[in-house]
């Protein structure tokens, strides 16, 4: 059974249609990829997994449970975690505080204890953020910032891990490090399902891929088989 399912879904912003019959799937333990261009329908893919959209047809199904009418404090609940593109940290914070604001699953529960362990987890992972956790998050490098993000969305301990160009606005050293903490965390057992423009970086580390065109799947396979794609080449690898 897979992890997460997506079958036939439909999106519309008013009335125009940005998803179209899209179908696709994420087995437990994966790390998969959409690609495509700007304006494919990445972001919105996305977010109608977290809840943050509604299709207007099709289903989506996580661990076996219909998730595509559910709220996204609900899918959170479920262990699905989202980091947007853009990072959308809060700059005016610390550091700390924004981790904590990605724990408010477990604050709202009671769980302060769980809070704590999560914080020592990312700190032993990422010691960037103990040295840094009473600066204000907006005096961060993009690098750092993306790191951030990421570790708000673990706070929350989920099982599954959805990332919106973690690449963006960043060099390429740090490109290089974000892209290490992301295949760490795969390693360590984290479901993940990125989107990204920056195609071969992504096939190359995936276990199964997508190609998004115009709000449609178009093309599917390993990522290794989608780096051989003549395609693929053409379009998005800079390749003849």
């Amino acid at each position: 059974m897979s992890f997460l399912k997506v079958e036939n879904i439909h999106v519309h912003y008013e009335n125009v249609e940005a998803l179209a019959d899209v179908s696709f799937e994420v087995g437990r333990g994966e790390m998969a990829g959409i690609i495509g261009r700007n304006g494919a329908g990445k972001t919105t893919t996305l977010r109608t997994i977290c809840g943050l959209n509604h299709p207007s047809r099709g289903n989506i199904t996580f661990n076996g449970k219909a998730i595509d009418d559910s709220p996204p404090h609900e899918i959170v609940n479920l262990g699905i975690a989202y980091v947007p593109e853009g990072r959308r940290i809060f700059s005016d914070l610390t550091l700390l505080e924004n981790l904590k604001l990605g724990a408010f699953k477990h604050y709202r529960r009671g769980e302060k204890g769980k809070v704590s362990e999560n914080l020592e987890r990312l700190f032993a992972h990422f010691p960037m953020l103990k040295d840094k956790i009473a600066q204000l998050a907006g005096t961060l490098s993009g690098g750092e910032q993306q790191i951030l993000a990421i570790s708000r969305a673990l706070m929350s301990s989920p099982v599954f891990l959805l990332l919106d160009e973690p690449s963006m606005g960043l060099s390429p050293m740090m490109v290089s490090r974000v892209f290490d903490a992301i295949l760490d965390l795969h390693r360590q057992g984290m479901t993940v399902l990125i989107v990204e423009q920056k195609a071969y970086l992504t096939l190359r580390m995936v276990d199964r891929a997508y190609v998004l065109t115009n709000g449609r799947i178009t093309l599917s396979g390993t990522g290794e088989e989608l780096l051989d794609n003549e395609e693929v080449k053409h379009a998005y690898l800079g390749q003849r």
